[in-house]
């Protein structure tokens, strides 16, 4: 039997071709949009590169670092919080023995080019239905989507970026149909659940597609992923569902929606809500007039599972996150286009309203810019604070203990022992030299190095007696007043004050007085920090003394401040 629809001629053994419903454009110009959008694109991977400069590993990609870099299957099996992360803790098993710990730009190479392609395929989709011009507007919006930052210069987020590519990817071949093109449908969906839980949520949309069109043959298309997954979890997984959560999940997703309608325009979550009340009534007419599509129904479904199950296991229990969290905006705003375009299906972009549209966008993407580069300075001053705790801890290296938490703001789960041990699986460390690595950085961050210098690199034990010259003081602060006395230096407050001195190698006696005694401690920093780093209760008496490392030509200094009268002895 032969048939034809929209002018292809078809045969009862081949499956037809999905209606897309084609948009004539002018052929004249297609080149000209697929210039524009490959130089928007090598434009934001090269800002998206700049913005990530200076960068080391952050949060939980110190797992990937520490738990991944050896071992067999089972250190690419395990779950991640409740995620599963076969590909992308394959991936960083693969840099860390080829690349290692330095440089960092390869894994976040990664996330921007996924982020590119990811804008590359919804401009594929979205031309069949809106034209080169529509679809351009839509891929310029999600590649300037800054409030997204944490998936595009994060490189742990190739796990997120990377199911959403490959779900993508899955629709894209829905698209072209046939048998080929279900076998990489289906292909691309097993590598986004592999990525990623967000691959499920991929793998309801097909399965809700291929229902609405009566493909009953090709529901295999999705079922492989949703059986490799559940394998998965009956094995490694852990849902972070509770009741409060569900209870909440409804709200939450309305509002996350809203949020990535929002960031889409470079908005937060107040302008996101109206924006996605225009959105759905203008949904709302389309449906009536021209009735509901397969491919608007997969990604409708697609939207809910992804916003329903986040929020059910978000906004509840013990890890409770705001609906417009940074990495949970990209496939919002995915879901977001893909549903309007297949709304608007069939409508052209006029010349007439390529002003508007040019000026929509510029101000999305200033706007957008803008929290980008917040979050890529946020992100380096990180880096510089972890580079400096890290580059102190190696200093101290031989006095860590196992269970120390060098990084408790950056990377709060990262003890020390596995810290170490990741240096000898790979064999080199982050930070290179670590002495030169404090001596470079600004003095804000070599405070911060300092602090775990005075937590681990000091040894504080019960105070012996006094012995030889006292020690010599660097100066006095406020109305401390200092008076040599046999090997102590008796120092008395009256209005309150402080003194400081260079550390010897044999150490210090300090003896409080009446009140407490407040220990400042520096030894890269150009000065003290204002918070205390050790204190004394009254009428204590401890030996203070650097232990050897890394740095013995670098002395540490002592600010020793109290309200009442107290002494420094020679150790």
């Amino acid at each position: 039997m032969r048939s034809v629809a929209s002018g292809r001629v078809t045969t009862a053994t081949e499956p037809a071709r999905p209606a897309t419903h084609p948009v004539a454009e002018d052929n004249g110009r297609r080149g000209l949009w697929v210039a524009l959008l490959g130089v928007a694109a090598v434009a934001t991977f090269a800002l998206l590169m700049y913005q990530g400069r200076g960068r080391t590993f952050f949060y939980d990609e110190w797992d990937f670092v520490t738990l991944r870099s050896s071992g067999g299957l089972d250190t690419l099996l395990e779950r991640h919080n409740e995620h599963i992360a076969v590909l992308p803790a394959a991936v960083y098993r693969v840099l860390l023995e080829t690349i290692g710990l330095a440089p960092v730009w390869p894994y976040r190479a990664l996330a921007a080019l996924a982020h590119v392609g990811c804008a590359v395929l919804v401009f594929s989709l979205a031309r069949r239905r809106v034209g080169d011009a529509g679809a351009l507007v839509a891929a310029v919006l999600l590649l300037g989507l800054g409030a997204a930052w944490q998936d595009t210069l994060w490189g742990f987020q190739i796990g997120f970026l990377g199911s959403i590519f490959f779900g993508l990817l899955a629709f894209e071949a829905l698209d072209r149909g046939g048998p080929r093109a279900d076998l990489l449908a289906c292909a691309a969906l097993l590598l986004a659940t592999l990525s990623s839980s967000l691959g499920v949520p991929f793998a309801a949309g097909i399965g809700a597609e291929l229902l609405w069109r009566r493909r009953w043959g090709a529901l295999w298309v999705p079922a492989v992923a949703v059986v490799v997954y559940g394998a998965w979890y009956l094995g490694y997984g852990q849902s972070a569902i509770e009741g409060e959560g569900l209870s909440r999940a409804t709200q939450w997703a309305v509002d996350a929606a809203a949020a990535s309608a929002g960031a889409l325009f470079g908005r937060g979550l107040d302008w996101g809500r109206p924006l996605l009340a225009v959105g759905a009534a203008l949904a709302a007419v389309a449906i009536v007039r021209r009735g509901v599509s397969p491919r608007l129904v997969g990604v409708l479904v697609l939207g809910a599972a992804f916003w329903l199950l986040t929020g059910a296991a978000r906004s509840g229990g013990g890890v409770v996150e705001p609906p417009d969290t940074s990495r949970y905006l990209e496939l919002g705003a995915v879901v977001l286009l893909l549903a309007g375009a297949e709304i608007a299906r069939g409508s052209l972009l006029r010349p007439a309203a390529y002003g508007v549209a040019a000026v929509v966008v510029a101000i999305s993407l200033a706007q957008g810019l803008q929290t980008l580069g917040d979050g890529g300075g946020g992100l380096r001053d990180s880096s510089n604070r972890t580079y400096a705790r890290l580059a102190a801890a190696e200093i101290v290296q031989q006095r860590l203990p196992a269970g120390y938490h060098p990084l408790p703001a950056d990377a709060p789960g990262l003890t020390a022992g596995r810290y170490v041990n990741a240096l000898k699986n790979v064999g080199e460390s982050p930070v290179g030299d670590p002495v030169k690595r404090l001596e470079d950085l600004a003095p804000a961050y070599r405070t911060q190095g300092d602090k775990v210098l005075a937590e681990v690199g000091l040894a504080v034990s019960p105070a012996g007696r006094p012995a030889g010259t006292a020690p010599a003081l660097e100066g006095t602060e406020g109305a401390a007043k200092a008076q040599a006395a046999g090997a102590c230096q008796k120092v008395t407050v009256p209005g309150g004050g402080a003194v400081v001195l260079t550390l010897p190698r044999g150490g210090v006696v300090v003896r409080g007085g009446a009140g407490a005694l407040f220990v400042h401690v520096r030894r890269f920093a150009p000065a003290f920090d204002t918070a205390a780093d050790k204190e004394l209760n009254p009428g204590e008496a401890v030996r203070v003394a650097p232990t050897p490392d890394k740095a013995p030509a670098i002395p540490y200094h002592l600010r020793l401040a109290s309200t009442a009268p107290f002494q420094v002895c020679a150790a």
